[in-house]
């Protein structure tokens, strides 16, 4: 009877570790929802998206590309100031999620406040749509979006948020 129970015994462990290999084998990844947790995806902004400074007795528009480059043509008058791409460094701190790549979402409009307010929209990024995380190394993206001014903007410096979600997508 004891041969037997530890016979018995020996089978069901091979069973189990058979059964735990084919459920939860190295490499396979978590699943969506495990991923798609505030715990598994961060975005850490790096640098804010900045049109510069420019003169305001025009109305027009002021488009930042990915590159931080102004493209708009004509622009209002540019006057120099910091000309920026907004830039975010996105990556996993847990482990198997990379396999998931990541979808960006973009916000339709913004509005940026001072001394009045402006419209921010046309959002675009670097890599557009949607990218694939290297293991252990974030990934820079890369935001512009064209601002909107008024004739005779009124003076001074406008700053507003906007929200970039980053989540994990079905391959």
């Amino acid at each position: 009877m004891k041969l037997n129970h530890c016979s018995y015994c020996s089978y069901l462990t091979a069973f189990l570790l058979i059964l735990t290999e084919a459920t939860a084998a190295p490499g396979d990844p978590p699943n969506l929802n495990q991923c798609n947790n505030k715990n598994s995806l961060s975005a850490v902004l790096v640098q804010d998206l900045s049109f510069g400074d420019f003169d305001g007795t025009v109305a027009g528009t002021i488009i930042v590309d990915t590159n931080g480059n102004i493209v708009s043509s004509p622009p209002p008058d540019h006057a120099g100031g910091n000309v920026l791409a907004a830039a975010f460094d996105v990556s996993n701190s847990r482990t198997g999620c990379d396999f998931y790549p990541v979808q960006i979402i973009l916000p339709a409009s913004a509005v940026i406040t001072g001394p009045a307010t402006m419209n921010v929209g046309s959002f675009v990024s670097s890599p557009a749509n949607q990218f694939t995380l290297s293991p252990g190394q974030p990934t820079r993206v890369y935001v512009g979006a064209t601002l909107t001014t008024g004739a005779n903007q009124a003076t001074g410096a406008y700053t507003g948020p906007f929200d970039v979600i980053f989540e994990h997508v079905n391959p």
